[in-house]
This record gives C-alpha cells, sequence and structure tokens, in this order.
C-alpha cells in the first residue's frame, strides 16, 4: 500500500526542541512535475527517504521537493520526505543528512534509499532490492573513489549503523566547532576510510551514469548561494579530516549485573543518548549465552553499529584516555534524554554529573570514571 507522507520530525540536532515547520502542501504544482505515472512495471522495494531546508526566500529546494514527492507517487513509491528547519546556509544544512538518515533507519527498522531532494527521478529502478551489503551507491571508478551522494542505499544492519553513527558523530562536531564540510566528502574520505573493514559495500558501477546523469536519475546540480564557496573549502587532506572528529567522547559503558536486563538497560542508553557520542557497550561474559536469542540484545547489536563486547572488566580496572568516560551501570531502568551532553558539560565545568540526572533516584546505580576522577 502507497504510503507516502511529508514527515513532521523533530529538529534532529536538538531532539528535546519543537517539531518542525508546517507539512509541505503536496497538492502544490510541483516546479517539475515530470513523470505522471509508472509504465516501466518496475518497483524500488525500499522507502525513498529525502529531506530540504531551505535558506533563500525564493524556496529554492521547496521547489524541487514537490517534484521529487511527485515523481514518488506516479511511480507508485514509499517515501518519506520532510522539511527541516534551516541552519542558515547550505554547508551547515548538508550536515544534518547523517542525522536525518540515522533517525528514519531507526524509526522504520528497514532498508531505505536516500535520495538528494534536487534529484531528478525519471524512473524507478530493481538494482538494490535484493542488496545484502550494509551499503550501497552508484560509482563511475568502480571503487569508493567515484561514489556519488545519491541515491545512496543503507541497509537495516550493524555495518550501516557502524557507518551513519560515525557520520553523525563527524559531521555534528564540525558543525558545533565551525568547521566548513560536506556530508559526502565527510563519507567518502573520512568514514568509509576510518572504519573500513566493518561494514559491507555494494557499488553499482556497470550502468553507473543511468544513476548520476541518465536513465534512472539525473542528480541535481543545484544553483544557491554559498554552493560553490562550501566547496572550495572542503578540499583538505585526509589527516586534516580525521582531526575534526578527534576529540568526540567516547562512553564505555560496563554493566555491573549478570542478567539479561542489563540488554534492556543498554537500550535506555543508546536511545536516551544523543547519537553524538561514541558508546561501546561492555557486558560480563556470562550473558554471552543469554544474547543468542534475546530481542533486545539483537536490536542493540544492529543499531550501536555491533559496539557491544562481553568481557570480565570492572570498572576500577580501567583507565580512560583524555576522551574516554566509563560508566560502570546497575540496574538503570530510565535516564534523562542527552545525558551524554549533560555529563560532558558536567564534567567540563568540574562538577558532579551524577547530581539530579536520574529521573529517579531508586531507577539504579550508577559510578563514573574520567582521567581526572571517580564519581559515585
Amino acid at each position: 500500500m502507497l504510503s507516502g507522507k511529508i514527515s513532521k520530525i523533530r529538529k534532529i540536532w536538538n531532539p528535546i526542541k519543537d517539531f518542525i515547520k508546517p507539512e509541505l502542501d503536496i497538492n502544490d504544482t510541483p516546479k517539475n512535475p515530470g513523470v505522471t505515472g509508472n509504465t516501466s512495471n518496475v518497483t524500488v522495494k525500499h522507502n525513498i527517504i529525502s529531506y530540504y531546508a531551505d535558506y533563500e526566500e525564493r524556496k529554492y529546494y521547496k521547489g524541487f521537493a514537490k517534484a521529487l514527492i511527485e515523481r514518488c507517487k506516479g511511480f507508485g513509491l514509499d517515501y518519506d520526505i520532510a522539511e527541516i528547519e534551516s541552519r542558515g546556509n547550505y554547508g551547515d544544512n548538508c550536515l544534518m543528512k547523517p542525522e536525518f538518515i540515522l533517525e528514519k533507519l531507526k524509526q522504520y527498522k528497514k532498508p531505505l534509499i536516500w535520495m538528494d531532494c534536487d534529484t531528478d527521478f525519471r524512473e524507478p529502478f530493481d538494482h538494490f532490492n535484493e542488496v545484502t551489503e550494509d551499503i550501497g551507491m552508484a560509482t563511475h571508478t568502480g571503487n569508493i573513489e567515484g561514489i556519488k551522494a545519491s541515491p545512496l542505499y543503507l541497509n537495516y544492519t550493524k555495518g550501516a549503523f557502524r557507518i551513519i553513527r560515525e557520520w553523525v558523530i563527524h559531521c555534528r562536531e564540525c558543525y558545533d566547532n565551525g568547521i566548513v564540510e560536506l556530508d559526502h566528502d565527510a563519507l567518502k574520505h573520512y568514514v568509509l576510510d576510518t572504519i573500513k573493514g566493518s561494514y559491507s559495500i555494494y557499488l553499482l558501477n556497470n550502468n553507473w551514469n543511468d544513476f548520476v546523469h541518465g536513465r534512472y536519475i539525473w542528480n541535481g546540480n543545484s544553483k544557491v548561494e554559498g554552493k560553490v564557496q562550501t566547496h572550495r573549502q572542503v578540499g583538505v587532506t585526509d589527516d586534516v579530516r580525521r582531526s575534526y572528529s578527534q576529540n568526540a567522547k567516547t562512553f564505555k559503558i560496563i554493566f555491573k549485573s549478570e542478567t539479561p536486563n542489563d540488554f534492556k538497560s543498554a537500550l535506555i542508553f543508546l536511545d536516551q543518548f544523543s547519537d553524538r557520542s561514541r558508546i561501546n557497550f561492555i557486558f560480563k561474559k556470562k550473558l554471552l549465552a543469554e544474547s543468542i536469542e534475546n530481542d533486545d540484545f539483537a536490536r542493540l547489536k544492529i543499531e550501536s553499529g555491533g559496539l557491544v563486547y562481553f568481557d570480565p572488566s570492572v570498572l576500577d580496572s580501567i583507565e580512560p584516555g583524555k576522551s574516554d568516560i566509563i560508566i560502570e551501570a546497575t540496574n538503570v531502568t530510565n535516564i534523562e534524554q542527552d545525558w551524554d551532553l549533560k555529563i560532558i558539560s558536567s564534567i567540563d565545568t568540574e562538577q558532579n554529573p551524577l547530581d539530579d540526572l536520574f529521573f529517579d533516584s531508586k531507577e539504579g546505580g550508577v559510578r563514573i570514571k574520567t582521567y581526572k576522577k571517580l564519581w559515585s
């Protein structure tokens, strides 16, 4: 059943804040209505997702969004295309892309296909329908060096989440620190290289042009203020790019007890943390056998990017690095949203990060260790 929609989502860079702008009126005449029906007898199996965020009065991207919606409707495809509040310029708006994809992958829990909002979607394709790899892209070189930004296939797998979570962290660090960066450059030149070996990739290479300037897709070359200047500023070495997110915090969460309830506690941390910190989950070895058919563990393994470990580690035996924050958790049943950011802020100002951070003081126990101090 067709289930297209223009989604109202929260501001993905600050999930506590209000919802975004009102829904786009899909009954408005699109800028380029294009195809009105699917005559190819081919369907795209996975939802098409995208967003737009205009920062100019002429609403340049809104017109393209309407056109893309009309194409999806005409082809009878499922889609989820959202308007997001602009950050004010082209580069910063692009850096929201991995956060948006992460939110949608967690929402739908199945493979998705990202298309840039200004994509001219000409004909449905089935090339990603049965792909089992973690990520899929078109490439003009046959390898990662030539990958294109759209379309982008993401599977609901630990490898895909491993990619996206590191992508989110890198892009958010750039935005928070005023560093000029673009989502595609970050993915191509930093993420895929930094975590290589932890994901599988599917490359469309023989007919790549059909997905760039051809039969299925004609990728946009939007003409908006600041785009050319932004592209000129992102040409840096790989070493420089790696430095952009080297100071992001890594939380290593050790679960002290030895019951399957620890998997539920881990999901609380994963769901309530901001997605802007790296997280490792460490369970007692005894729980390895319990994890095999545990639904909570199955979701944790996928949506954490596979960063779960079984080890006899105890808090007192670990010496954190300067970017590490070690948490020992016992029977945690609830924590505040974005607790990781509050912990980081408290530690930076040398305050006790445990003060008033639980919803209820009876909901479990936590000790926190950094290279500076132990709080309990």
